[in-house]
């Protein structure tokens, strides 16, 4: 009986914990939504990005090969598209894309052929789970033009594409080698 009891305050003290968190946030957003400061907005952010996302294509559709030139994009409200992927077609065009999206190819398709360590090494999970966030984050940001933040990113890359140590049996003269 005491182990149901002891169980019977666990769950509510959880649910209590649940209800305080729900209510600190909500007041946060109600209080985010009456700002009289529009840019604290939530809706603000959403409306700034689409209209930048729009300003951006209208740039590329006029340089859909080369671009505008690394450097030379520059909306008037923003110096950043707040998308990574549109403001790198916007200054390199569809070639600099292929080529940045080949070289993702290149270092994901190596770093995967060591999956059969996955198992074994949590360190290549959590590399791929990095990248991959920093790859959706980038959809919404433009954390790829802060060298700072991409640098950490392209480490990750590098330490990712690294294979994985050969095990002794793969390094005895008598092991077979696939080509």
């Amino acid at each position: 009986e005491k182990t149901t009891s002891t169980g019977n305050r666990s769950s509510k003290k959880k649910i209590f914990i649940l209800l305080g968190l729900g209510m600190v946030l909500g007041g946060i957003f109600a209080l985010r939504t009456s700002n009289a400061h529009p840019h604290l907005l939530p809706s603000f952010s959403l409306t700034a990005r689409l209209d930048y996302w729009r300003e951006t294509l209208r740039v590329i559709s006029a340089h859909p090969w080369l671009g505008v030139g690394l450097g030379n994009f520059d909306l008037q409200p923003s110096r950043y598209a707040h998308n990574s992927f549109l403001q790198l077609w916007a200054e390199t065009g569809l070639v600099g894309m292929a080529v940045f999206v080949g070289l993702w190819a290149v270092i994901l398709r190596n770093g995967w052929k060591s999956i059969s360590t996955f198992r074994k090494n949590h360190q290549k999970w959590a590399l791929l789970a990095g990248i991959c966030i920093f790859l959706v984050h980038n959809l919404m940001d433009f954390t790829l033009f802060l060298p700072a933040v991409s640098l950490i990113w392209w480490i990750m890359l590098g330490m990712f594409y690294v294979p994985a140590p050969r095990t002794a049996a793969e390094n005895s003269p008598d092991a077979v080698k696939k080509i």
